[in-house]
């Protein structure tokens, strides 16, 4: 009876801890269902919809692009799991592509972005230099006009790793619900059952490469944190303040770390993690804000 109630127990743990994991990976069962509706309904309405693929040495990076070339880029970075079609709604925002040509990307490892013989798509440096080559075609096509980088979640953790490295190819940041704070970083204790081995092979592929970016990811933050103020692009920082799964205080050290005359914060109070699927007009207006900014210090 002991050892009946042992594996009860054991299970009931284990289930409540996938319940968790599959809420702490970016998504909820509602918002994501809604955004899948938008994502086919996207594909229903565009079916030239165009793949596009560059080759980064032994890396392939997936992406889709919308717009007119000659416009400033807004590059779209998801976060962990994730692919481009859970920001499928901005590449035809028609507000968007008034001011942008639209870029909405597989994050190396994820999607369609294929990795080579390297398999260490949780370190930031070798995802932004895969992402680099593709700031860089913008950049020419639009003949040198602004690229903002738009990250939510691990995409928000990653997007500064490319300011600091590749600061010619990106003049604006839109940095939604990420982890900056190295103190704020370290895996929670259901990322370390996730780990056992019989959690890691029931919770599936995309969980356990997620789980894998969770516990690299204060390393990578760590080895950014002393960089921050270095960044020259116009940043917009926001989080939502009942955010259950970042915490809420990267905004307060983001306030602390970058150029203040370069970054504005913003705190959605009683809002969660993911409001940039639930928010568009507000992801709208904040994008148009950060390119007047990046266009009036270009004026002055």
């Amino acid at each position: 009876m002991a050892n009946k109630k042992s594996t009860s127990a054991c299970l009931m743990a284990f289930m409540s801890t996938v319940m968790i994991l599959l809420v702490s990976s970016c998504s909820s069962r509602e918002v994501f269902l809604q955004q899948e509706k938008i994502t086919r309904q996207v594909l229903r309405d565009n079916p030239t919809i165009q793949h596009r693929y560059l080759t980064a040495g032994e890396h392939t990076l997936h992406y889709i692009v919308n717009g007119e070339r000659h416009k400033p880029a807004l590059v779209i970075i998801h976060g962990t799991p994730g692919d481009w079609r859970q920001y499928s709604r901005y590449l035809f925002s028609r507000e968007l592509l008034s001011l942008y040509q639209v870029v909405v990307i597989d994050r190396p490892g994820w999607g369609e972005s294929l990795l080579g013989g390297d398999k260490s798509y949780a370190n930031f440096s070798l995802q932004a230099k895969i992402i680099a080559p593709l700031l860089q075609q913008l950049k020419a096509g639009n003949g040198n006009a602004a690229v903002v980088l738009m990250g939510h979640s691990l995409g928000a953790s990653l997007a500064p790793q490319l300011a600091l490295d590749y600061p010619r190819l990106t003049d604006g940041l839109l940095l939604f619900a990420g982890t900056l704070d190295p103190a704020l970083s370290q895996p929670r204790w259901f990322n370390y059952i996730a780990r056992v081995p019989f959690a890691h092979w029931i919770i599936g592929d995309d969980l356990r490469r997620a789980n894998q970016e969770i516990f690299a990811l204060e390393e990578n933050v760590m080895r950014m944190s002393k960089r921050l103020p270095e960044i020259k692009a116009m940043t917009i920082v926001v989080q939502g303040m009942s955010d259950e799964l970042v915490h809420p205080n990267n905004v307060d050290y983001a306030a602390r770390q970058l150029n203040p005359l370069l970054t504005s914060t913003i705190r959605l109070e009683n809002e969660g993690h993911l409001f940039p699927m639930t928010r568009p007009k507000d992801v709208i207006v904040w994008a148009t804000t950060v390119l007047t900014r990046i266009q009036q210090e270009k004026i002055n």
